[in-house]
């Protein structure tokens, strides 16, 4: 019975030391928690050298994309919405006023989770980058309503609600809010067209603000304002969904690391205790710590240490050797050396 549960325990041990051969942290010290941290934050490091500087990046491109926005053209020059804003680039356009920019990085479950339930429209309370985008559209949509009402024109049926920026802005409304600038551009330009002449075609945001600020018809002022804020917030809204998304990914990859390192520790824990019912005269915490620890620089001169002089991870406890005869010779230095390669061939015979 006892020869039984011997020979299960070398076999369980056979498999954590296949399994977990090479890349195991190390055990329960303070300097193997700092190592583990150490480990943690340079993986992290690795996968995410790119995330710290995409923000910044993505500031530079809307920057450069504000530069030169074509949106002041004729009714009939209309084509899809994702021609509302034309580009002196070939690059792909920015994800703010036509399209959500496509990314290959892996997106932890931000916007692949079912959709919030949506609450009454008097109960929906939006974050600040929504609350002010809304506003701002709000401005712009009042008054296209209030110049088509002027000059007699079919009012457009604006889709842009609380309810699409609730819990928080995602790209893909971006067609949204591209559909309903495009709408009221044609209201202003039906309304406005010789007002607009001396507004070039390739006009900034810039140029569209110092445009309006000499404009003394409010209407229309308060139109190309308001729409020079909505591209402004978008822009500001896509970033903040940028950093939210950094994050969560940050945030997985720190979990998942995390879980594995707990994982390891529980197998480490289980293989010392394997390697305790042998009784050999030996630290077996230290044993498989420092293995371990060796084994994640090289995993092959480690295991060879391992089965031919495994005292160099923790020495042989000579005074745990018990003496012969029945006591009547004590342990010797000799018998450490005896030990050393008793255990070294117990260790090499588990990973058959």
């Amino acid at each position: 019975m006892a020869k039984n549960k011997k020979d299960n325990s070398s076999i369980e041990l056979a498999s954590v030391f296949e399994e977990e051969e090479i890349e195991l942290p190390g055990g329960k010290t303070e300097d193997d928690d700092e190592e583990f941290n150490r480990l943690l934050n340079d993986f992290i490091a690795s996968e995410l050298k790119d995330i710290d500087t995409e923000i910044e990046e993505k500031k530079e491109e809307i920057a450069q994309d504000a530069k030169v926005r074509h949106v002041v053209r004729q009714p009939e020059e209309r084509g899809e919405p994702a021609k509302s804003v034309q580009r002196t680039s070939d690059e792909s356009p920015a994800p703010t006023a036509s399209q959500p920019q496509q990314t290959n990085t892996p997106t932890p479950a931000i916007d692949k989770q079912a959709p919030a339930p949506q609450p009454d429209k008097s109960k929906i309370v939006l974050q600040e980058e929504e609350e002010t985008l809304f506003s701002a559209f709000q401005n712009f949509q009042n008054a296209i309503e209030t110049m088509a009402a002027q000059f007699d024109l079919k009012t457009p049926k604006f889709a842009v609600t609380e309810e699409l920026l609730y819990p928080r802005y995602k790209p893909k409304v971006s067609a949204v809010f591209t559909d309903a600038t495009l709408d009221g551009w044609d209201i202003i330009l039906k309304a406005h067209s010789a007002d607009l002449k001396d507004l070039r075609p390739d006009a900034g945001d810039d140029d569209i603000l110092n445009f309006a600020e000499k404009e003394e018809d409010e209407t229309l002022q308060l139109a190309l304002i308001s729409y020079v804020e909505v591209l402004i917030e978008i822009e500001s809204c896509e970033i903040a969904y940028e950093s939210r998304r950094i994050k969560a990914k940050k945030r997985w990859l720190e979990k998942k690391i995390i879980e594995e390192h707990e994982a390891r520790q529980a197998k480490i824990k289980k293989y010392i205790a394997l390697i305790e019912e042998q009784k050999f005269p030996i630290n077996s915490e230290r044993l498989v710590i420092n293995y371990f620890k060796t084994a994640r620089k090289d995993p092959d001169g480690a295991r060879e240490i391992l089965i031919t002089n495994p005292a160099t991870y923790s020495p042989i406890e000579v005074a745990k050797i018990p003496p012969r005869l029945f006591g009547l010779i004590k342990s010797k230095p000799e018998d450490g050396i005896k030990f050393n390669r008793i255990i070294g061939n117990f260790l090499k015979k588990l990973k058959a």
